[in-house]
């Protein structure tokens, strides 16, 4: 098997404590998707959940090394980019609920959620529709000079 070179923005190797961290929020991804499929199946949600079950890597390996101020932002199937950036299980529930606690102060549900305190930008149910929202915001930093 070749080995696969992983690089942080930190410039580091993954280490083995890296490893585990990843797993594990897989982990916490899969059981968190599975719950809020089992309460929408019970009828207890207001909107359709699109579920990542089977996908919790690309969140992981997508945001895993993200700093606390890069962006992000997810389209559907997106709850596991909230958990890796750090959203905790609790606050993002409360999104998919909607309410006034949940990342986007309930504004909006799970298909529009964002959080900006965590660098994850608000996105549309429309696919594809975050393309030209992610280039406005990246012109914006390199407008700013940022990193």
């Amino acid at each position: 098997m070749p080995k696969t070179d992983f690089k942080r923005k930190s410039k580091r190797d993954l280490g083995g404590s890296d490893l585990i961290s990843m797993y594990r929020l897989m982990v916490l991804i899969r059981e968190f998707e599975m719950r809020v499929c089992q309460i929408y199946s019970q009828k207890g949600l207001p909107e359709l959940p699109h579920s990542c079950i089977g996908e919790e890597a690309v969140g992981v390996g997508s945001c895993y090394g993200l700093k606390r101020d890069d962006y992000v932002l997810p389209s559907l199937r997106g709850r596991s980019v909230f958990l890796t950036k750090g959203v905790s299980p609790s606050i993002l529930m409360a999104g998919i609920y909607g309410k006034a606690t949940g990342p986007s102060k309930g504004k909006w549900t799970a298909h529009h959620m964002g959080d900006l305190e965590k660098g994850i930008l608000a996105g549309s149910l429309i696919i594809g529709s975050q393309f030209p929202t992610a280039v406005g915001a990246g012109l914006a930093l390199k407008i700013k000079k940022t990193d």
